[in-house]
């Protein structure tokens, strides 16, 4: 199993999660355009706010218990200990099945305050769909984090490459035939399904299991207190992932403005994710099987070399997303959905210059100091309730934006200062100042073509000139190491075009210095 965590295998693993991500994604898009297009505004932001609030339960329902089965579970693995990663599995089964019972029943008391506006269905129809999705997608999220702690990543992106074509067919034939809103709500459901039945099978062909012997008190000890902290971070984090942005647009704003920012939050997802899920997919699990290994050192040479990506792909998202903002709104969605390009340029520029609190949060995570992960997202709350509050019931959606962006900013300020002082990291700064002079230089090659023209296909085409001129300076000014193209290399041996282009890159890549870890 420790194979599973080699670097050459870990990459392998972040490009097979990245691949799968397309797909999702691209079949993502198509559904979200076909719904919108069919519905309109108005049963669009219903619907849109009932996917919303099903991810919400999702996040109750499994809590701090997928990150920590990643965590324990490789952890264990990285010692040689796989019969402990099974009781590890078992242990936290019960807290999930737990988890399920205390949520769902603290849903139907509130129930009636959840429901969306304008709602034209009968309540117990509402709350049953969402409660089917949720429990069903939570099962799938549990089992596929347990498959992460054991390095097995294909499952996640099988079961959702395999349920995203499907809920794509399945779209497809409710817009030839002008289904209504419940339809689309049903199939849904149906879908949400789907992903716990795939996930079940492929955990089983596994051999995945959990075993139900007692956890050794120490270990149990450190899980609770990891637990604990997660549970705590993560039912902050429901609060605050747009979550009270939406809810009081919902009861303030109305249905097409929740349709307008959910379209916006939900481009914006697939942006970074398409960017950037195969490393975030693998990086807690090799953080924490890097501290089994050689404990907190060895973990800190995976977050430096984390940080420089993370800032590369955020750099990228953010250039690229409020240049094509305007376009793929107008293309996908229509006239109807204008309102939501500006919310998509805010929402795209604030993560792609935040997209590095991943990485902070990793670590965090794997060595135990989730204390302060919670600490700052006690101030997200704070700062994202008291914005929200004071501006979406006078400005509406303007409100909800800059609710965002206040608090994302300050939460992401936040975990990077703790960490780096916590930890004693010191940061690479070198790369990160000639990543942020290759932007630059991307914007700078794209500006004339803004100046000739603003219609739509000059700024998909300002779009490209940006993204191709920042990787290309990128490597100019050497924010690159040689270690990162041994990396690629590892993976690129059997593409002789590639490997000839790896060898022509090799003379503009730094080598590291004496006191850099390899």
């Amino acid at each position: 199993m420790t194979q599973a965590f080699s670097k050459q295998v870990v990459f392998r693993s972040v490009l097979m999660v990245t691949g799968s991500t397309y797909v999702n994604y691209a079949s993502g898009l198509l559904v979200s355009t076909l719904i919108a297009r069919s519905l309109g505004p108005a049963d669009y932001g219903r619907y849109s706010y009932l996917v919303w609030l099903c991810g919400v339960l999702i996040i109750f329902f499994t809590n701090g218990l997928t990150t920590s089965g990643i965590r324990f579970v490789s952890e264990c693995l990285g010692r040689g200990d796989p019969g402990v990663a099974e009781d590890v599995h078992g242990w936290l089964q019960k807290g999930y099945y737990a988890s399920l019972a205390i949520v769902t029943l603290a849903f139907c008391a509130c129930v009636r305050w959840l429901e969306p506006a304008g709602w034209a269905g009968h309540l117990w129809v509402f709350a049953a769909i969402a409660l089917i999705s949720a429990v069903a997608k939570a099962h799938y999220l549990f089992r596929v984090s347990i498959a992460k702690g054991y390095g097995l990543f294909g499952m996640d992106a099988a079961t959702t490459s395999m349920m995203s074509i499907l809920g794509l067919l399945g779209t497809v034939a409710l817009a030839v035939a002008g289904a209504s809103l419940n339809a689309y709500v049903l199939l849904f459901a149906a879908v949400s399904l789907g992903h716990a039945i795939v996930a079940q099978v492929l955990s089983r062909r596994a051999r995945i299991h959990p075993r139900h012997e007692a956890v050794d008190q120490v270990l149990a000890r450190r899980i609770r207190q990891h637990l604990w902290w997660t549970i705590v971070l993560t039912m902050v984090g429901a609060l605050t992932n747009k979550s009270l942005e939406t809810f009081l647009l919902n009861k303030w704003a109305g249905p097409e403005a929740v349709g307008f920012f959910l379209i916006a939050a939900a481009l914006t997802r697939g942006g970074i994710d398409l960017l950037c899920s195969g490393l975030n997919s693998v990086l807690m699990s090799a953080m924490s099987h890097a501290f089994g290994v050689g404990g907190i050192e060895r973990v800190n040479r995976i977050l430096i070399d984390a940080l420089r990506y993370f800032v590369f792909l955020g750099l990228l998202l953010a250039g690229v997303g409020v240049l094509w903002a305007n376009s793929v709104i107008a293309i996908m969605y229509g006239a109807k959905f204008s309102q939501a390009a500006f919310v998509l340029q805010m929402m795209v520029l604030v993560g792609g210059l935040t997209l590095v609190e991943g990485a902070f949060g990793a670590v965090l995570s794997t060595t135990d100091n989730q204390k302060a992960r919670v600490a700052a997202s006690v101030l997200y709350v704070v700062v994202t309730a008291v914005t929200a509050f004071s501006l979406v019931p006078v400005y509406g959606l303007m409100g909800a934006i800059w609710a965002h962006v206040l608090s994302r900013s300050i939460v992401t300020l936040a975990i990077a200062i703790g960490t780096t002082r916590m930890l004693r990291i010191r940061l690479p700064y070198a790369e990160i100042a000639r990543l942020l002079g290759a932007a630059a230089c991307g914007a700078l090659a794209a500006l004339p073509v803004l100046l000739v023209s603003s219609n739509l296909v000059a700024q998909f085409i300002a779009g490209i000139v940006y993204a191709t001129a920042y990787a290309g300076s990128s490597v100019l000014l050497r924010a690159w190491h040689q270690r990162d193209l041994q990396l690629i290399g590892s993976v690129a041996t059997r593409i002789p075009m590639l490997r000839a282009i790896l060898q022509r890159l090799e003379r503009w890549m730094r080598a590291p210095a004496a006191d850099t870890p390899p």
